[in-house]
């Protein structure tokens, strides 16, 4: 349905995986966090980017 309405309005649609890590990737550098517990609300990098997930 998402994609239909997308292409009905001219949009761009982005099928993702669904175990893409897109809350442990960091928007700023690219880099991708090891392990993280789902507790973990907010997180740093090591570029300095401050992230929540």
């Amino acid at each position: 349905m998402l994609e239909y309405k997308a292409k009905l309005y001219g949009r761009t649609f982005a099928k993702v995986s669904r175990w893409f890590p897109s809350s442990k990737l960091c928007s700023a550098c690219g880099a991708v966090t090891e392990a993280m517990p789902l507790q973990v609300r907010r997180w740093a990098c090591a570029c300095g980017a401050v992230h929540d997930r």
